[in-house]
């Protein structure tokens, strides 16, 4: 009777991180601590609805998993573990390291509002990991944490469908007074409990392979009442990742799906009038989502495009400490505010035409006092400066009514690409050159938002972006490089590579039972996630299952390898 309690509490745990974490929302206000940040609004307390449930469910899992772990006496199997999985313990020190090492320590540890991507959720992946690498060998428990999975995707599809066609069930008055859920949306985005459609198309690459191989091992063992259940949440997951509308998601699914086409070459023969058929109903389903939000799919599709917003005219504007430089028709412009309080003039550079811009003198707060600067109109922007607040130099009143230091930062890309993925291009332009500075320690677990060039106040101004925030890179490689630092960046790197290699290896021959087909599904969604990775970041609403299909399938491969 133990034995069987036993084997429930070992995968409750991962049970719960894989199937009801991502289910989880619910209202929550948090202090944000980044009240006197210039680059961000003066909010004390910020509202969430989709992380914090998904901390504390996590945290509770791996709290969960450490007793369970220790009364394993796992450190016993430490010896047989393989050494490439030293690489992520590695990562773990190195985000410990810059985590204490980080400019605001605090906010490292505990994560940012809107983000919670700290170091305690960070060392809470590995524990999820190694927990799913020692704790799940059998067969059987595989089963029954597919089939837990297998009605959490349902779950989720139904949320989806409800939010498509604008009758939200997160937006329903019970949940609204239960978990003080969202107002209701009409756009048709299918969102989820994933915070961001883009993370439905992250959660989706994970999982449909999953989906996928279930079919194909149901169909071969005769069960079809099973086949046409993992049929249906197939179905669920497409419908979903082209109602998110989420381009990433889309091409991770195609990049998965034809590796593994190519990999399993023999499996699409077999079944290739199956195929088929299901593509065209895929495509049906494209079709029909696609004419019920009248053309919006399709349509994003034709936004992607390159710019030339960055070749505009005016080029930056510097404040430096004697005086405000402009770069204005590849020229250079400059002014200096002479005198004090309301007897303030302004000098500006005389062999220069200034028709562009004009100036009006003005009495700004900063604080509980009052400043007297000027003015300056270009087209339909105003900037705001002056030099009166004590120490002589110059200061920008921006977005936030903060004053900042006005700088020109440094980019990797030309500014054409700026645009590219719904302007990921100009943040990966400005996080590359950062890299420099992180070789070997980070900035800290989620600070970002911290070392990122918000005061590049021209830039942002050019694509709209003066109330645009930044705390993360929307790239899982460039957050992890400016993060943790560029030598875990490149750990990490060597572990995916690793544990692909080793698992397409062992991963040979015909499957007989359903731990070899989940397996071989763990191997293609991890591709799909880590190219997903290329353009969104990692975050609690769906990092907790990579890591945990990761860990199982290192298990699984491991055991294949051994035999």
């Amino acid at each position: 009777m133990m034995k069987k309690w036993d084997k429930w509490i070992t995968l409750a745990p991962i049970a719960l991180v894989l199937a009801f974490l991502p289910l989880v929302v619910g209202r929550i206000n948090s202090k944000t601590y980044t009240e006197n940040e210039p680059w961000l609004p003066a909010n004390a307390v910020e509202s969430d609805f989709f992380l914090y449930g998904k901390l504390f469910v996590l945290f509770f899992c791996c709290l969960f998993m450490i007793v369970i772990l220790a009364r394993m006496r796992f450190w016993r199997q430490i010896h047989e573990m393989p050494k490439y999985l030293l690489l992520p313990i590695l990562y773990g020190g190195f985000a410990m390291a810059s985590s204490l090492h980080a400019n605001h320590p605090f906010l490292s540890v505990r994560g940012m509002t809107g983000n919670m991507q700290g170091l305690f959720v960070i060392l809470s992946y590995l524990v999820v990991f190694f927990y799913s690498f020692f704790g799940v060998k059998k067969t059987e428990n595989i089963s029954i944490l597919i089939k837990i999975l297998g009605v959490s995707i349902g779950i989720l599809g139904v949320i989806g469908i409800s939010q498509f066609v604008g009758f939200d069930l997160l937006s329903m008055g019970f949940v609204k007074e239960f978990l003080g859920g969202r107002k209701a949306r009409v756009s048709h985005f299918i969102y989820l409990t994933l915070y961001h459609w883009n993370y439905v198309g992250s959660y989706v690459s994970l999982l449909l392979p999953v989906t996928v191989a279930m079919i194909v091992y149901f169909h071969e063992a005769g069960k079809k009442r099973e086949r046409t259940f993992w049929f249906a949440l197939f179905y669920l997951l497409i419908f979903c990742l082209f109602g998110s509308q989420s381009r990433t998601g889309t091409l991770a699914v195609l990049v998965s799906f034809c590796i593994g086409g190519v990999k399993y070459r023999n499996k699409v023969c077999q079944y290739k009038r199956t195929i088929l058929c299901v593509l065209v109903s895929v495509l049906a389903i494209l079709f029909f989502c696609n004419w019920y939000i009248t053309g919006d799919i399709f349509g994003k599709w034709q936004q992607v495009r390159f710019s030339t917003k960055g070749s505009k005219k005016l080029s930056y504007i510097e404040t430096k400490d004697n005086h405000v430089k402009i770069r204005y028709k590849k020229k250079n412009y400059s002014f200096v505010i002479e005198g004090s309080g309301e007897n303030i003039a302004l000098k500006k550079t005389p062999d220069r035409k200034w028709k562009a811009f004009s100036f009006e003198k003005k009495a700004f707060a900063d604080g509980e006092k009052t400043v007297y600067g000027y003015e300056m109109k270009y087209k339909k922007s105003v900037w705001r400066f002056t030099n009166q607040r004590g120490d002589g130099k110059y200061y920008y009143l921006n977005a936030n009514g903060k004053w900042d230091l006005c700088i020109h930062a440094e980019t990797a890309l030309p500014s054409w690409m700026n645009e590219v993925a719904s302007l990921r291009g100009f943040v990966w332009s400005r996080t590359i050159p950062l890299l420099k500075d992180y070789v070997l320690l980070g900035a800290g677990p989620d600070q970002f938002g911290f070392v990122f060039p918000h005061n590049d106040y021209v830039a942002r101004y050019q694509y709209d972006l003066l109330t645009t925030y930044y705390k993360k890179p929307h790239n899982y490689y460039l957050q992890m490089g400016i993060e943790t630092g560029c030598l875990s960046l490149v750990l990490m790197l060597a572990f995916f590579v690793i544990f692909l290699k080793r698992g397409f290896a062992a991963a040979k021959g015909k499957c007989h039972t359903q731990k070899e087909y989940f397996i071989r599904a763990i191997l293609i969604s991890v591709l799909g996630y880590l190219f997903a990775g290329m353009f969104n970041d990692s975050m609690v609403v769906t990092a907790p299952v990579f890591w945990c299909l990761l860990g199982l399938g290192a298990g699984g491969v491991d055991n294949v390898r051994k035999r």
